[in-house]
């Protein structure tokens, strides 16, 4: 980002819900001075409860016509990785690790019938969560605690892909 403003930049995030309603906007950068040299600017995001995406607005509040400011790209990210459900391969690694031969036991127990519900969840499930179907299969095969489940889950979200 470079510019020429001495004071009045700011960034928002308008906040909406999955109805496409907006519910509420936050300043990310308020009343910045941008340099005109080019320069990187990082800003973090929390949406607000029942919120679901976010449109970012860029306002220059100078009414000077000398004034600008040039942005030069935009990166989204998330966070970290551990607020999102792990993939059904990170889940089986972190498993296994827990315990060597805990997957061939989880897979042994699977019904063979492809139409069976838990067939269906071993097989294609793309996230697992805790309170999920292929969690709780796994945990009463196991006869894990909640504990013992939950640092699985842990585990597993920080297995790279």
């Amino acid at each position: 980002m470079a510019g020429t403003s001495a004071a009045g930049f700011t960034v928002q995030a308008l906040w909406y819900n999955n109805s496409d309603v907006y519910v509420t906007a936050h300043n990310l950068l308020s009343e910045a001075a941008i340099a005109s040299g080019w320069i990187e600017i990082n800003v973090t995001a929390i949406p607000p409860a029942g919120c679901t995406y976010a449109r970012l607005a860029f306002v220059l509040s100078s009414a000077s016509t000398a004034q600008y400011v040039a942005i030069d790209a935009v990166m989204l990210r998330p966070a970290a990785r551990t607020f999102y459900a792990p993939t059904r391969g990170q889940f089986f690694r972190a498993l296994e690790n827990s315990g060597a031969g805990r997957v061939a036991t989880v897979t042994a127990a699977v019904p063979s019938h492809q139409g069976d519900a838990t067939n269906i969840a071993f097989n294609h499930t793309t996230f697992v969560t805790q309170a999920g179907a292929l969690a709780q299969f796994v945990k009463t095969t196991l006869s894990l605690t909640d504990a013992q489940l939950a640092t699985i889950m842990a585990t597993a979200r920080q297995v790279t892909e």
